[in-house]
This record gives structure tokens, sequence and C-alpha cells, in this order.
């Protein structure tokens, strides 16, 4: 659009469709695609898929999910450790070493 133009001119009627439900199921099928792609079902990733499981498949199930969650708190501890190193360093490039500082910790 350029200067002195009418912007009645520029836009145009977007048809009234409804949306289907495959909009919101996005996800799900991002999850579907990825279990037929690496094979994965729902126990080896660590989801209890409903009743009449026998119990080594309950075994193999509490195994994949311990396993998820100790990976999950291992990243999320990466992050936590990354963030702290990073705020020192913008802490020490940012402020004078003899400076006098002060802090204060509520919780």
């Amino acid at each position: 659009m350029r200067d002195g133009d009418n912007i009645a001119n520029s836009l145009f009627r977007l048809p009234k469709e409804q949306q289907t439900n495959a909009a919101f199921n996005v996800g799900s099928q991002l999850q579907f695609q990825n279990s037929l792609s690496t094979g994965l079902d729902s126990n080896a990733l660590g989801i209890q898929s409903g009743a009449g499981q026998t119990a080594t498949e309950a075994q193999i199930t509490q195994k994949n999910a311990n396993l998820r969650f100790i990976l999950g708190t291992k990243i999320g501890k990466w992050g936590e450790e990354t963030f702290w190193k990073l705020w020192m360093r913008s802490y020490q490039f940012n402020l004078k070493p003899r400076s006098k500082k002060a802090f204060y910790i509520s919780s």
C-alpha cells in the first residue's frame, strides 16, 4: 500500500467457513505420526494403555515412565544451571567488582 491509496481497495472479504475438528486435534495427530515413525507404542512411552495389562507389561510401562521422568528432570536441571550461569555472568559483567552490593531475599 502506498501513500494516498484507499484502504478499502486493499482489503477483501474472507469466506466464512466452519472450522473442522481436525484443527483442534493437531497435538494428537503429531503424537500419532511420531509413534508411527519411531515404532514406539504407549507402553514404550511409559503411558498405561488401559486395562488388561499383564504384570510384565505393567513393569515395562512403569520402567519407561520412570525413564521419561528422569529425563525430564535432567533437562530441567540443565536449564536451571544454564539460567544461573548466564545470570552470574551478566551480574559480573554489569556491576563493578568493588561496588557495594546488597541483596534482599524474600520468600
